[in-house]
């Protein structure tokens, strides 16, 4: 059996122990306790094995019950440190006027698991007004926040992480976003005015702390995977791009079992109007293949009876160089299409020194030059 083969049956034998619909066993043919335990550290899910174990819904392998058990202690205790710095980086951004959202992992992880602990998030994803990511990271560097080194402009990027080490030496990381995604397609699929307008409050993450409503959540749980795919992410040090992580799918899952039938027609009617609905059913469907999400089908169904060919899904069909595109057709105005291109192409001195620290004798002019000629050269592989 292949590595990749023998991949596909631990990940397959890990969602139907995680699946309440599942026969609460696990079979793992041919597999090594070492790579299933791999495999569940890369879907992010040894937290909620320890849960649905501890619960009756499930039974493992002694071995992988006792590594759940150390994560699922280890993710307690990371939550009780974290969550004061979440608290007071929350209150800091309300007081400055930004109009603060708790995103994903650490909004899901208190309003769609029994308990935080058992949803993992290596970061807090936090979404502010389009044109207050200057306030909101001076308010974040206030409280100790440093920013980690980016490509700076207001078109480029559409996110910013900054990094705290709180108390016992935790560093808490922090993803700013202006944009719920840097795909300026994905990202005019939903403004944080239209979240704003139907958000929840989080009340055990302060006064000031809302989530987006379930519509908003399941469709940007959708967004979240399909970024995935183009955009690298970072698990236990290593960066990848695409791969279902499993708690990813459970997230989809969670939420499309909490909809009403209300919120169900309200999200179809959503991802139609955005062009989204084919980006909505590949989550959905992928949810429901891990976790048999009842009523899967159906939201699937009214999702995929759109026609062909809004932009998200030429967006989605398109290889790199044609995304680039459609994201630069998708900028506002001229204005801004020559922004993104400086931003792009002649980015200011200081961040071009920072990345390239052992060219300091090199002029600014040759630093840029030669950014421009490895950008050309990956884009004409």
């Amino acid at each position: 059996m292949s590595a990749e083969s023998d991949d596909d049956t631990i990940d397959r034998a890990l969602a139907q122990l995680l699946a309440s619909g599942g026969d609460g066993s696990i079979a793992l043919p041919m597999a090594t306790p070492e790579r299933v335990l791999a495999r569940a550290r890369y879907h992010g899910v040894l937290p909620l094995i320890a849960a649905c174990v501890d619960e009756g819904r499930a039974q493992s392998p002694a071995w992988l019950l006792g590594a759940a058990r150390s994560a699922a202690r280890a993710e307690v205790a990371m939550d009780l440190a974290r969550r004061p710095m979440v608290v007071a980086a929350i209150e800091a951004l309300d007081l400055a006027g930004t109009a603060p959202l708790v995103l994903k992992g650490e909004a899901l992880a208190y309003s769609h698991y029994a308990a935080p602990w058992q949803r993992p998030r290596a970061d807090t994803d936090l979404l502010v007004a389009p044109d207050a990511g200057p306030a909101a990271e001076a308010a974040l560097a206030a409280l100790g926040y440093r920013r980690e080194l980016r490509l700076p402009g207001e078109w480029v990027s559409a996110q910013s992480s900054l990094v705290r080490r709180g108390a016992g030496g935790l560093e808490h990381a922090i993803d700013l976003h202006w944009r719920i995604n840097n795909s300026v397609v994905l990202a005019g699929i939903v403004t944080h005015a239209e979240i704003a307008a139907s958000a929840v409050a989080v009340p055990i993450l302060g006064p000031a702390a809302r989530a987006p409503g379930a519509v908003h959540a399941l469709l940007i749980a959708c967004l979240h995977r399909v970024g995935s795919e183009h955009a690298p992410y970072t698990v236990d040090g290593v960066a990848r791009v695409g791969g279902d992580r499993l708690i990813w799918l459970a997230d989809i899952d969670r939420l499309v079992r909490g909809l009403d039938a209300e919120e169900r027609a309200a999200f179809a009617r959503l991802a139609h109007a955005r062009g989204a609905g084919r980006l909505c059913a590949a989550g959905i469907t992928a949810a429901a293949t891990a976790f048999a999400t009842p009523g899967a089908p159906d939201l699937v169904r009214a999702l995929s009876d759109a026609p062909f060919g809004s932009t998200v899904d030429r967006y989605l069909l398109a290889g790199p160089r044609g995304r680039d595109w459609l994201d630069f057709r998708a900028l506002p105005d001229a204005r801004a299409r020559l922004a993104f291109l400086r931003e792009t192409l002649w980015p200011d001195a200081a961040y071009l020194r920072a990345r390239e620290p052992d060219a300091a004798y090199a002029s600014v002019l040759r630093l840029r030059l030669a950014r421009i000629a490895r950008g050309l050269a990956r884009r004409l592989r």
